[in-house]
């Protein structure tokens, strides 16, 4: 005989069972199940692993909730839209190649002082010395263009070009050509003299190399010969 106590305990496994005459309480009504038939087997243990996937999978909704509600309130530093992340929604353009300025300057045509022995020019000179003539003569010639000009450095002796080829000689060099005169000592008043200019920004530079012999006379030096130098 089934005792009353077994009757409950059928109750409580099985929807399906009725429950004891004794029963006075009433009982919130089941989910109702698929099938009016008890799956075989389906014990009280079975029950408890139910309650506890559904107790954990109840767990994990309030986390996730909670989660997003978190995220939600997050201050992202994105403005007012309160993510944590900025969401791109355009295609951002590809890098294109840095341009960086150039700094080169490009080195002076001449730099005028003195390197060494050398005497370096190209604003003319004191008449005082012997590489201040020469600098003085190759800038009259230069810079001012005046062939009378330059034979006043002269003896007008035979040992230096006439006004003539002075002349010409100013007349095949651009105006705005840069040059540059350097004169070192080579005793007995004669000095080694590089004069070099550049007749077009795109051209190559013309060199003169010569000696050049000086002498004292009235107001200071003067040029008495000028030889080529072989190179």
């Amino acid at each position: 005989m089934v005792t009353e106590s077994e009757r409950w305990r059928q109750w409580l496994d099985n929807a399906t069972v009725p429950a004891p005459a004794s029963d006075t309480r009433r009982r919130p009504p089941r989910r109702p199940t698929t099938s009016t038939t008890t799956p075989a087997g389906r014990t009280r243990r079975g029950l408890g692993r139910r309650v506890l996937v559904g107790g954990v999978a109840a767990i994990a909704v309030i986390t996730a909730v909670g989660v997003g509600v978190g995220l939600s309130h997050r201050s992202g530093g994105t403005g007012s839209t309160g993510r944590p992340y900025t969401i791109v929604t355009t295609t951002a353009a590809a890098p294109g190649p840095t341009t960086v300025a150039s700094t080169t300057v490009a080195p002076s045509f001449c730099t005028p002082g003195r390197i060494g022995a050398a005497v370096v020019s190209n604003t003319g000179g004191d008449r005082a010395t012997g590489e201040g003539a020469i600098a003085e003569y190759e800038y009259r010639y230069f810079a001012r263009r005046d062939p009378a000009a330059v034979m006043e450095i002269t003896d007008g002796g035979p040992g230096v070009p006439g006004p003539a080829q002075v002349a010409d000689g100013i007349a095949s060099i651009p105006a705005t050509a840069p040059w540059c005169v350097s004169t070192t000592p080579a005793g007995d008043n004669r000095f080694e003299t590089a004069v070099r200019y550049q007749p077009a920004p795109s051209a190559a530079p013309v060199s003169w190399l010569m000696v050049i012999t000086v002498a004292p006379g009235d107001g200071g030096y003067r040029v008495v010969r000028i030889e080529d130098k072989p190179a």
